[in-house]
């Protein structure tokens, strides 16, 4: 299931596969043209039948020709804008507008392909509940916002902030050990509490995990979950499990 979810479609790979299945359609038919002179059939045929004027026929037919191409070439332009457009809605929060769940498990797979290593931390609000049923659930959202923005603010080119389920985020952090991994989670843990929750009854809880040389995505993010957990069951701000 996580396989099917995180397989991303590409526009420009189904186009180009495309074109190589025309060109390679088109070599038989050359090879045909070549060896039974196919042409000069088509010319003894309109002689032979000139009364009936078919040869007026083939500027008519190139001319549709060209205007079907123009015509096709418009359309996948418009098709590929379109195809651009819903990917990039497929990946973008609708509340944050930042990365969605599956924009963060497509990065994972392409991690795991590619033996990376990487640092995982997922953050949740503890009794995140009361801000939208003390102030509203508008006043809910403009807290998701902000925390995401604080996210992206914080992580740099070499890390991926994503939202991930309710009031949970998830970072990952490419090329980094556990030190790495460990100093990253207290600076936007305090970034948050500072920023976003110094004067709320909000806990921030983080949990930390690293990825194993032969973990696989669901693998990785079962330990995260699991010292998310623990850190809400310890009673602590950050808890990690590798």
């Amino acid at each position: 299931m996580m396989k099917n979810f995180s397989r991303s479609l590409s526009f420009t790979s189904a186009a180009k596969r495309d074109l190589i299945l025309i060109s390679i359609s088109l070599i038989p038919l050359l090879i045909v043209l070549l060896t039974q002179d196919i042409s000069e059939a088509m010319v003894a045929f309109f002689q032979q039948y000139e009364h009936l004027e078919l040869d007026e026929l083939m500027p008519l037919g190139m001319f549709l020709s060209l205007c079907f191409t123009w015509f096709s070439w418009r359309r996948w332009r418009e098709i590929k804008s379109l195809y651009l457009v819903v990917e990039k809605l497929s990946l973008q929060d609708p509340i944050t507008l930042s990365k969605n769940r599956r924009a963060a498990i497509i990065e994972l797979s392409k991690l795991q392909k590619s033996k990376s290593q990487f640092g995982l931390i997922l953050m949740d609000l503890d009794n995140f509940k009361q801000i939208n049923e003390t102030f509203g659930y508008d006043i809910g959202d403009e807290v998701l916002v902000k925390k995401a923005q604080l996210l992206q603010r914080y992580c740099d080119k070499h890390q991926f902030s994503a939202r991930w389920a309710g009031a949970q985020f998830i970072v990952i952090a490419h090329d980094y050990d556990v030190h790495q991994t460990q100093q990253l989670a207290k600076k936007l843990h305090r970034a948050v509490v500072d920023e976003l929750f110094n004067s709320m009854e909000i806990v921030c809880r983080l949990g930390l995990t690293q990825n194993h040389p032969n973990d696989s995505v669901e693998q990785a993010l079962q330990r995260a979950q699991d010292a998310l957990l623990e850190a809400k069951l310890r009673d602590e701000d950050i808890y990690q499990q590798w």
